[in-house]
């Protein structure tokens, strides 16, 4: 089971998010919370072209109003697609039917994480190092914007062939790897995640603190 710090889970709990983490949880929950939103503006649009098609196909030698009940549907369908991909922006999708749990959250560079994984299927274990670094970016001709990116810079990989009964894996932190870091620009994570033979979505990890 993760055991993450609510609303920053790739921090376990008792460590506090730096202001980087803190600008990207609050895009998240901005995100989450606007999806609604949209939802209710696809059906109030929705119902105005079609109340728009029905007053004037009521008129004597209207147009039909077939055509704008095609319209409303595409209103709707645009929102609404706008919606989710907002909500799922806000909620990543994990793999389901796994469960995975660690002996201790708390380490330092060079020990070694003992892990328990366990769900049907040929699965592997990972002990991952992702780096959060923000870049500029320009947005048409308005002003530039700071977004965050991400990307692995240290992982490794582990089979669990025996995951049905609850199989024990440990993994160990590079000595001269990364360290977690929680800044204003850049910031590292430690993770261990677990995944399906040949799939790319995970469990949800359980975040590591690795100290220098």
């Amino acid at each position: 089971m993760a055991v993450a710090r609510e609303g920053h889970p790739h921090l376990p709990p008792g460590r506090e998010p730096g202001p980087q983490s803190r600008r990207t949880s609050t895009g998240r929950t901005l995100g989450g919370c606007a999806a609604p939103a949209f939802v209710v503006a696809g059906v109030v649009g929705a119902a105005m072209v079609a109340g728009f098609g029905v007053l004037l196909g009521s008129l004597p030698g209207g147009p039909p109003s077939w055509p704008f009940f095609i319209g409303a549907a595409a209103v709707l369908a645009f929102f609404w697609l706008f919606a989710r991909t907002m909500w799922r922006g806000a909620r990543p999708r994990y793999a389901a039917g796994l469960e995975l749990q660690v002996e201790r959250q708390e380490l330092r560079r060079g020990d070694r994480v003992a892990a328990i994984a366990s769900g049907e299927g040929e699965l592997e274990v990972g002990l991952v190092c992702t780096q959060s670094f923000d870049v500029w970016r320009r947005i048409s001709d308005s002003s530039p914007s700071r977004v965050t990116n991400s990307a692995s810079v240290w992982q490794q990989w582990v089979p669990a062939p025996h995951a049905a009964l609850g199989q024990r894996i440990e993994l160990a932190l590079p000595p001269d790897g990364p360290y977690s870091y929680e800044g204003d620009c850049v910031s590292f994570g430690w993770a261990v995640v677990v995944r399906r033979v040949g799939e790319k979505r995970i469990a949800e990890p359980v975040p590591l603190w690795v100290a220098p």
